[in-house]
């Protein structure tokens, strides 16, 4: 489990806006990482703003085109 928060949270980094989600839930749940409520608020807040600079199609971040 530990490399799939690893990968989760380099997606993350990347603006994946489903990984910062699944990177929370791990947290959340405590799921292959230690139970951590803090640090899942700072997913859930990441993949929010990735979702709504999306939905505003404003400074999409890494998409071109």
């Amino acid at each position: 489990m530990y490399k799939a928060l690893e990968y989760g949270i380099k997606a993350c980094e990347l603006d994946v806006p489903q990984s910062c989600a699944n990177v929370a839930r791990m947290y959340k749940l405590g799921d292959g990482v230690e139970k951590n409520v803090d640090e899942a608020k700072k997913y859930v807040d990441k993949a929010q703003e990735i979702m709504e600079a999306l939905k505003s199609k404003e400074n999409v971040p890494g998409f071109t085109g």
